[in-house]
């Protein structure tokens, strides 16, 4: 493994015990099915690094429901990005999102999700407005 992949792995782990170890009283321990994808995603960085096409991605996206988004920033290109893989999918399609910021109580249809003063994800800012292309286009 190269040392740079290998140094990567080495400081994801090292954050990953200090978040534990930080949140251990406000966060439960992973259930077996995330601690399966945990495991599996530490794998995939282990692993060899190539670029998947625009067409892998779509197909990986239509095999996977519910779709898990992480890491979403709300740059508008990340935004634009999520929006165009859900309508690349064609009507009838539509996955459910599993967004990582939003409580896991949460749990509603796009239409519902758009309407004003809904859903806050946990650093404070509305549902609605950080996800708005996607939910327009879901909806």
């Amino acid at each position: 493994m190269e040392p740079g992949r290998r140094r990567l792995l080495e400081d994801l782990r090292e954050l990953e015990r200090r978040l534990r170890r930080e949140w251990s009283e406000a966060v439960p321990p992973l259930s077996p099915e995330l601690e399966r994808y945990r495991r599996a995603w530490l794998r995939t960085l282990a692993g060899p690094v190539r670029r998947a096409s625009a067409r892998e991605l779509r197909r990986a996206v239509r095999g996977g429901q519910p779709l898990l988004v992480g890491d979403h920033h709300a740059l508008p290109r990340s935004r634009q990005g999520l929006d165009r893989l859900v309508r690349d999918l064609g009507r009838g399609a539509a996955p459910g999102l599993l967004l990582e910021l939003l409580p896991a109580e949460v749990d509603l249809a796009a239409a519902e999700a758009l309407v004003a003063g809904g859903p806050r994800l946990v650093d404070g800012r509305s549902l609605a407005e950080a996800y708005r292309p996607v939910l327009e286009s879901l909806a």
